[in-house]
């Protein structure tokens, strides 16, 4: 949240905001984020050597029903306490003292510390479905430019050969591949094998696929159905080379492979996409003083100019134009937030002129404008405004031709802009 200052205060004393005091982390700062692949089996050797991995053996078929979890389980307590929206996040052990005002107290009862219990999400179990096999999904990606069809591997009875040709006998398994992946397939994947293949099947925390409650009914969610048929099928699955062969082997070890594959696609559905995790909650998010408008082209404007809504001036320059109301009519603060508060619902003259004369007056109004995709350094120009509407239902900003292609705009199409105040003369920033 960006902090407002009004560069002159002696000006206009009565109208001042209020700085808000915010809660101070003791996180480390970030310097820096990136991104590599990563090694299933690695990192469940470096979990299992810090007494971190949570191994997954059990399914609690019955745990939505009972309430029950097994250590092992996919429902496991290690991924971190029982938590509903009535729980406390600070607890001591016994529950008796509770709070975030009271972290780090020590509880009279029990003698233990306040302190977060919330469940760490970062926490993963692995099911260990070893001496097997299965091919992930930057293994299948990269693999799929080279066996075609691959889906025919582990989802039908076609017969396929090493070099993924068919063929009318023998079939390629899912351990062909891995036994030949370096001589015959890295050398075109350039995927390294340890990226391509686990035997060490990630679970996430239970946290984020919760089972749901409907009343008196209990509804599971098809993650947590593909865990509990990969957990089944892990648990038979020696037993099975041993009683029916192999090629029952090969059709187990197809099936786990296909439900791997549909858990990591719901994983790529709940990240990605415009209604993702990513897009929704980390990528996105208001600004302060900004407004989302359609274009139009304003012939007569200068290639640095903009013309903006009645609305979008009236909200993001709220401050300036109430003190300078205050000033100009003699009246109160508040007096002067009545009057614009109405404004706000039709078109008002002098709230009009008190915006122009701003744009007037030194160097202007600047800000920056911005539509999606940025795809060049003309994506996003700081312009002047010149004005705003003079009507009320006129939501459309005003652009200059010569400033269009450099923002993609398409006038044939309702093209949305982002408008974001950075300066203002005499004025707020942000």
């Amino acid at each position: 949240m960006g902090q407002i200052v009004i560069d002159n205060e002696k000006e206009y004393p009565l109208f001042q905001r209020q700085q808000v005091e915010h809660y101070k982390s003791n996180a480390p700062k970030i310097k820096a984020v990136r991104m590599k692949m990563i090694s299933h089996d690695e990192v469940y050797a470096k979990l299992k050597k810090e007494g971190k991995n949570i191994d997954i053996t059990n399914v609690d078929f019955e745990m939505p029903k009972t309430g029950r979890k097994t250590i092992d389980g996919i429902f496991s307590p290690l991924f971190g306490p029982e938590n509903d929206n009535d729980a406390p996040l600070f607890s001591c052990e016994c529950h008796a003292t509770t709070g975030s005002a009271r972290a780090g107290h020590v509880c009279p009862k029990c003698g233990t510390e306040v302190r977060s219990v919330e469940a760490d999400l970062r926490l993963v179990g692995h099911i260990d479905i070893a001496p097997y096999y299965v091919m992930t999904y930057h293994g299948i990606n990269a693999l799929s430019k080279v066996i075609k069809p691959l889906d025919a591997v582990y989802t039908t009875t076609s017969k396929i050969d090493i070099k993924g040709r068919l063929v009318k006998d023998g079939k390629l398994t899912i351990m062909d591949i891995y036994n030949n992946y370096d001589e015959v397939y890295y050398p075109l994947t350039k995927l390294k094998k340890k990226y391509a293949f686990c035997s060490k099947i990630p679970v996430y925390s239970a946290k984020l696929r919760p089972f749901i409650k409907n009343g008196m009914s209990v509804s599971v969610l098809d993650v947590n159905t593909k865990y509990e048929s990969i957990v089944t099928m892990r648990r038979d699955l020696l037993s099975i080379s041993k009683i029916h062969g192999q090629l029952q082997t090969q059709r187990t070890l197809n099936q786990i492979q296909q439900d791997f594959i549909a858990i990591c696609d719901h994983i790529k559905t709940q990240l990605g996409g415009k209604t993702g995790i990513i897009r929704r909650f980390m990528a996105s998010g208001r600004v302060d003083y900004s407004s989302r408008v359609v274009i139009k082209t304003g012939p007569t404007l200068r290639p640095n100019e903009i013309e903006i809504p009645y609305t979008t001036a009236m909200i993001c320059y709220e401050e300036d134009i109430v003190n300078r109301y205050h000033r100009i009519y003699g009246c109160s603060i508040a007096e002067a937030l009545s009057a614009f508060n109405a404004a706000l619902y039709y078109y008002d003259p002098n709230f009009a002129n008190i915006f122009n004369d701003i744009c007037k007056e030194g160097n202007g109004l600047w800000t920056l404008i911005n539509r999606n995709p940025t795809i060049n350094e003309k994506g996003t120009p700081f312009v002047k405004i010149k004005k705003c509407h003079n009507v009320y239902n006129d939501f459309t900003m005003d652009l200059p031709p010569d400033i269009l292609t450099g923002l993609g705009a398409d006038l044939a199409k309702a093209t949305s802009l982002s408008h974001q105040v950075r300066y203002a003369s005499n004025s707020v920033q942000e």
